[in-house]
């Protein structure tokens, strides 16, 4: 049962800083370069922590790649919700746009935050290199795709996009963004999600016990297994905006606004938008 250790850490950690970043991002503007500089100095911790940990192949070394990537992933995050990374073009999706110009207009919406992750996954291939393990690298690989397909899902639509809320130098991303029945995107991606979860959490019992690689998969299957659970946010009428009540004690509430809720992707909803 060593193997629900590490899952269960991930769930904490996962749940613990998204209620972190959303309520940081929540506080004063005169704040957010605090928060900016502050997330950037972890961003450097864990790069170095990255560096220091390869080759090493015991189990404190995976809990601490793991907090070293997700302090990588909370920098694209924070970077994001403030508005200092998203992308070139910063308004509305233009009126009438359709098909690839509606896609295209999305795009440079997100453009710079994407290569952003983009670059971060590449920068932790080129940290590791030559670790045994891939551990860091497979778990970034892991959220980014997520994310990736929690975004596409967004985009053409599905019936229950998780959220009422953008903050407010990210309110114009809401217009990219529509409710519809799912369609063959999302039957696609969750059944992949759901087979690389199976095959995780499988890895993760065939492992040794107390090893390294159980750890590992462990993680890897949590992760995977949460992703699933937030596609499945996208189409069900669930109100995940509880999970993270606390965090949003920092909000300014107007009575426009209402409870928002953080997906793996951190975008938020449209109804009506066309495709």
């Amino acid at each position: 049962m060593d193997y629900a250790a590490p899952a269960l850490f991930a769930l904490f950690t996962w749940w613990f800083a998204t209620g972190i970043i959303l309520w940081l991002d929540g506080l004063p503007a005169r704040t957010h370069r605090w928060t900016l500089m502050g997330s950037t100095l972890i961003l450097i911790g864990s790069g170095v922590a990255l560096y220091q940990l390869r080759g090493a192949t015991d189990v404190t070394a995976i809990y601490l790649s793991f907090l070293a990537v997700l302090g990588i992933w909370a920098w694209n995050e924070t970077t994001f919700l403030l508005g200092v990374l998203t992308g070139p073009v910063q308004r509305p999706c233009p009126e009438g746009a359709v098909g690839m110009e509606r896609f295209r207009a999305a795009l440079d919406s997100v453009l710079y935050h994407e290569a952003g992750l983009i670059l971060s996954g590449v920068a932790i291939a080129i940290i590791t290199w030559g670790d045994t393990q891939h551990f860091a690298l497979h778990l970034f690989a892991l959220l980014w795709a997520l994310r990736l397909s929690t975004k596409l899902n967004l985009f053409f639509g599905v019936p229950h996009a998780p959220g009422h809320f953008l903050p407010e130098q990210l309110r114009y991303l809401a217009t990219y963004f529509r409710e519809r029945p799912v369609s063959g995107l999302f039957a696609l991606t969750v059944t992949l999600a759901t087979i690389a979860a199976v095959l995780l959490c499988a890895a993760a019992g065939q492992t040794a016990d107390g090893s390294a690689a159980r750890a590992a998969a462990s993680f890897l299957a949590a992760f995977a297994v949460l992703g699933v659970i937030e596609h499945w946010f996208l189409a069900c009428p669930i109100g995940a905006d509880h999970l993270w009540r606390w965090a949003f004690h920092s909000h300014v509430k107007t009575a426009a606004q209402s409870l928002p809720v953080l997906p793996t992707p951190a975008l938020s909803k449209v109804k009506g938008a066309e495709s």
